[in-house]
């Protein structure tokens, strides 16, 4: 069994989903290779996407709402598809023969679309799957066809139905790391990253891009909580916000700022409370390691619906505000009762092992064919 994982640059959670599932095939010893979809039309239009992508998210986040909205009122109605994705589903199908792929996954639906044209194309029996990562339904996952639909939860299957029509739906959940999935004790994990706070621990999540004004985020908490927390700010890839948070880091000696890292499960692990913007791949990592969560300001559409999702569940609560969302993480810090509640709900809602349930499914899958 040969499987080919279709990522996109477009976004870090789609990528971490694809390297979740890469991970676990790994430990399998199935041959797994995980490629962004938009090289095949070109590695400079996957580049440019990129760009696009954070540049849009950071400076002007108004669009994706706009874009959101635009795309559900005209999936059903778009039928032309131009050269470039024609040649890069040629590619693709290429590419698929060429290395005798027997499944292939998409992560991220413009990824999945290509997908659907390339199988349009390819006479030899390849399995192919798409995996939702956010809690509502996707746009443009009408302009697919493919043979399985896993999705974060069994609640959305109405809604893909409806608007997709009837499919194999298979709520399995979204693959995360094993790194989240491991049960180590808050004290090794802070011994292992050398992190010893003698009060709560706090740990504040922007995203791969450093997404959201954390600034004023850690002012609120440190003048709310400054005398019983400590403040753990993982910046991603955002070199002028690790900047700014190592300048205010100067002023407030418990406000500890890091780069990107690839250890995010050991600090959410570590901590006593977790501020995330509302990737549906960040909140399902953070729900996993059982952690309460409160969400921070969301890129608008998509992770507007996963804050609906997650604290409609009691999974997770949502802060307008600094001023509020300190005053939501005051409560959290003093009152276990909340937590405890709030960590029986993600463990009703959330799987932990999404990435070993979807591999069994498509193994199975392939033995059957």
């Amino acid at each position: 069994m040969k499987i080919l994982i279709l990522s996109s640059n477009n976004g870090g959670g789609h990528n971490s989903a694809a390297k979740a599932l890469l991970e676990e095939a790994k430990e399998r010893n199935i041959e797994c290779v995980m490629v962004d979809a938009m090289i095949f039309s070109s590695p400079k239009r996957s580049e440019r996407m990129e760009k696009i992508h954070i540049g849009a998210a950071l400076h002007a986040p108004y669009l994706f709402n706009i874009a959101n909205r635009m795309a559900l009122r005209l999936e059903q109605k778009i039928k032309y598809k131009g050269r470039v994705q024609k040649r890069a589903a040629e590619h693709l199908k290429q590419f698929v023969l060429d290395n005798d792929f027997d499944t292939v996954i998409a992560t991220q639906v413009f990824s999945a679309i290509l997908l659907t044209d390339m199988k349009a194309k390819v006479s030899k029996n390849v399995t192919t799957c798409f995996i939702v990562t956010d809690y509502c339904y996707i746009p443009f996952t009408a302009m697919t066809n493919l043979d399985v639909y896993f999705l974060p939860h069994k609640d959305l299957i109405p809604e893909y139905s409806r608007q997709k029509g009837e499919m194999l739906y298979l709520p399995f959940g979204i693959p995360v790391s094993k790194q989240f999935v491991r049960a180590n004790s808050d004290k090794d994990v802070r011994t292992k990253l050398k992190i010893y706070p003698k009060t709560k621990m706090i740990l504040v999540l922007s995203g791969s891009m450093g997404y959201g004004d954390i600034r004023a985020i850690c002012c609120g908490l440190l003048e709310e909580l400054g005398e019983i927390t400590d403040v753990y700010v993982i910046c991603g890839r955002n070199k002028h916000l690790f900047r700014q948070i190592s300048e205010l880091s100067i002023a407030y000696k418990s406000l500890h700022v890091i780069e990107y890292t690839n250890c995010v499960g050991d600090y959410v692990g570590a901590s006593d409370l977790v501020l995330s913007k509302p990737g549906g791949l960040s909140a399902t990592e953070v729900a996993v390691k059982g952690k309460p969560l409160i969400f921070t300001k969301p890129i608008p559409g998509w992770e507007e619906e996963n804050i609906r999702f997650f604290t409609n569940r009691g999974m997770a609560l949502a802060a307008k505000t600094p001023r509020e969302l300190a005053q939501l993480a005051r409560g959290f810090l003093i009152d276990d009762h909340i937590c405890i509640q709030m960590q029986q709900q993600q463990r009703r809602h959330v799987n932990g092992f999404a990435g070993r349930d979807i591999l069994d499914f498509v193994e199975n899958y392939f033995v059957l064919l």
